[in-house]
């Protein structure tokens, strides 16, 4: 339906003031009375709305005024007022796939940019189905002053558009007059693909399958490895080394392990850590005379040094032994003998270390036949009685 037909609208500037209705038609626009079907003013948006009888006499109004004249004020002001065409195709436009939660604000945001929306409905199923209720489809009326597409999203919906002088147009190519399904455009890259022409950016975005007897297949080469085994390295010494360098085949000489020391002789036991003393024995009356002997412990000291240069002797006749991958026969004699040397001034050692131990035995037996020892060895009764506890009794 059109509505406002052969109607001009006159519309002032904002921060005018707006006349009333008898005031503007005689002063301002001087509309012949004859040619006049109706005079009104829209209080929602401010402007006046001119209505002629027929369309000769609004194109003859049209065609004598310009866009913009000036409205003159008793006081001698002015301000400029615009004219325009107010006839709108006014259509009843519907809305499809929208839950009922969606609120009438929301559509009236998605379809304010397209014309003025006047009036919101909820469509029923009719009374005689027996359900008088909501079917779900909303309807607007209002004056579309732009198309309105056929697909608009509305509050995060995709909402389907129908209204009376719809266009149709194909959302493939962008072309009126048909829809996709029947889209010319999309049905040639359909038969291209299945005679097995060359994709294209438009047939993969139209979901078509590409046929497989346009790409041929090529196998792969294959890759063919060969493994060449590595020999492993040789660990060799240092003298081996330098003996293949100057050409001289190395002696082929057996290794013997070095002589082991006289396994009669009894190693000297490990001295106490200190702070175990409380828990040893009692000395006993040889190692108290001996502990006081000064002699005794400077031949013991003696003795100790002695023993510890074998031993170091010792341990690098061993480490010269074990250290060494191929040895002269000279060199094993040698150490040999110097082991035998070691092993003699050991127990010669040992032997004169008896004999200091021995007079010192031989004066703890005589005084403790005269008596004297025998105080040196008594100890302390433990027990609580004493002579004050005799008396006491």
């Amino acid at each position: 339906m059109e509505t406002r037909k052969n109607t001009l609208k006159l519309q002032f500037v904002t921060s005018a003031k707006v006349p009333s209705h008898l005031k503007f038609m005689a002063k301002g626009v001087k509309i012949p009375a004859a040619d006049v079907h109706s005079v009104y003013k829209d209080e929602n948006d401010q402007k006046f709305y001119v209505k002629f009888i027929d369309e000769t006499s609004y194109n003859r109004f049209c065609n004598t005024v310009e866009d913009q004249y000036w409205f003159h004020y008793e006081d001698g002001s002015r301000t400029p007022v615009q004219l325009e065409l107010a006839s709108r195709q006014f259509k009843y436009v519907r809305l499809f796939n929208l839950p009922p939660e969606t609120e009438e604000k929301e559509i009236a945001a998605a379809l304010a940019k397209f014309g003025k929306i006047r009036q919101h409905v909820r469509e029923k199923y009719p009374a005689d189905l027996g359900y008088h209720v909501f079917s779900g489809i909303r309807g607007v009326y209002m004056e579309v002053e732009k198309e309105i597409p056929a697909n608009l999203y509305i509050a995060h919906f995709r909402a389907r558009v129908y209204y009376e002088g719809l266009k149709n147009k194909c959302f493939f190519c962008k072309a009126e007059g048909h829809m996709k399904v029947d889209c010319p455009k999309l049905a040639s890259l359909r038969s291209s693909a299945e005679t097995g022409g060359q994709p294209s950016y438009s047939s993969v975005t139209a979901n078509l399958k590409i046929a497989t007897g346009s790409a041929k297949e090529t196998a792969s080469p294959l890759l063919n490895m060969t493994l060449i085994p590595v020999p492993a390295q040789r660990t060799k010494t240092k003298e081996q080394a330098q003996q293949e360098e100057a050409g001289v085949v190395p002696s082929t000489s057996t290794v013997q392990p070095p002589v082991q020391a006289n396994p009669d002789l009894a190693l000297p036991q490990a001295k106490p850590a200190e702070g175990q003393g409380e828990e040893q024995k009692e000395a006993s009356p040889i190692d108290a005379i001996v502990a006081n002997d000064p002699s005794a412990e400077q031949t013991d000291a003696e003795t100790d040094d002695e023993t510890e240069k074998c031993n170091d002797g010792q341990g690098e006749a061993g480490g010269s032994a074990s250290d060494a991958m191929i040895v002269d026969g000279d060199q094993q004699n040698a150490n040999d003998t110097k082991q035998e040397e070691a092993i003699d001034r050991e127990e010669w050692r040992l032997q004169q270390k008896q004999q200091l131990k021995r007079p010192i035995a031989e004066s703890l037996s005589t005084d403790s036949n005269a008596g004297q020892g025998k105080g040196l060895l008594k100890k302390k009764p433990r027990g609580g009685k004493g002579k004050r506890g005799s008396k006491g009794k």
